[in-house]
Order: structure tokens, then sequence, then C-alpha cells
């Protein structure tokens, strides 16, 4: 974890390039920042969340760009792509992404940095985005950013 003297005037300094602000109290483990930019509703949270399947309070970082309506929904995880239409799912290969040219480089540098598992979602719920399972650096969070511009440009 990036100790809090560090982390918050970074925090500062990535809202305010992104157009986002800091909302309520943030400290090293926990923050939350909104705002448009680029056409877009984005959030950034970073803090603790309720493991679904009973494994107490898990760090996670999550960044979100909405609204991103999509007929073909498509998640990727370390170890492998999935695409939906509807309720049915299809297994296939990174390369049939739409924009995978495009944002691929950025989430291998974002899975790189944070060394954890991590999801990108393109259309779920209409939002694209980008998570962890670990409370990540400020670098992290430029790479989810430019990951996330990456696809939402390709689309």
């Amino acid at each position: 974890m990036v100790s809090q003297s560090r982390l918050l005037p970074e925090l500062d300094a990535f809202a305010s390039a992104h157009g986002l602000s800091v909302q309520g109290e943030a400290s090293a483990g926990q923050f939350a920042a909104k705002g448009e930019s680029g056409g877009r509703a984005a959030t950034i949270a970073q803090g603790f969340i309720l493991h679904p399947r009973g494994g107490g309070k898990i760090p996670h970082f999550r960044l979100t760009f909405e609204p991103y309506v999509r007929d073909v929904h498509w998640l990727l995880v370390p170890d492998a792509t999935s695409r939906w239409v509807g309720a049915e799912v299809t297994h296939c290969t990174r390369e049939d992404v739409p924009g995978w040219a495009r944002f691929g480089d950025g989430l291998r540098a974002f899975a790189g940095e944070v060394k954890t598992h991590w999801q990108l979602k393109l259309g779920e719920q209409g939002r694209l985005y980008l998570e962890a399972l670990a409370c990540v650096s400020p670098r992290a969070w430029e790479l989810a950013w430019s990951t996330l511009d990456g696809v939402w440009e390709a689309s």
C-alpha cells in the first residue's frame, strides 16, 4: 500500500488532471473521486469490499466510465476472455475484443503494476470498468485511465 503522506497529494493531482472531485474524506486506504471527463461520467474508488463468497473484507480498486451501452459485452480477466450477447456466453481470444490493439498494451501494463486479480468489463450494466483486488498505486490509476480511455476511443 502507498503511504498516506505520498498518496493524498497524488490523488488531488490525478483528480484535477482528469476533471474529477475527491468525495468526502480521503485516506491512504480509501477514497472516491467523481466527475465528467471526455463526454462521460468517471468514478475512481479505492477501499475495501466484502468478498462475495464470504472471504471477509478485501482491498478493492475500480475505475468506471459511463454510459457505455453496447449490444455485446466483454469480460477480460488475467487468464480468460468472454463475450456476452444476451444470456449467451462465448469464450474467445483477446484479439476478438474490438479495439484490443489500441488498449492491450495499457491493460498488460496495468496487470503488471497491480500483480493481483483484475478484470476489465465492457458494457456490463451500461458501464466500462477496470478493477483490481488491491489498493493500487497512483501509477496504476494512470494506467487504468489510459486503458479505459483506449477502449472508449476504440468503440
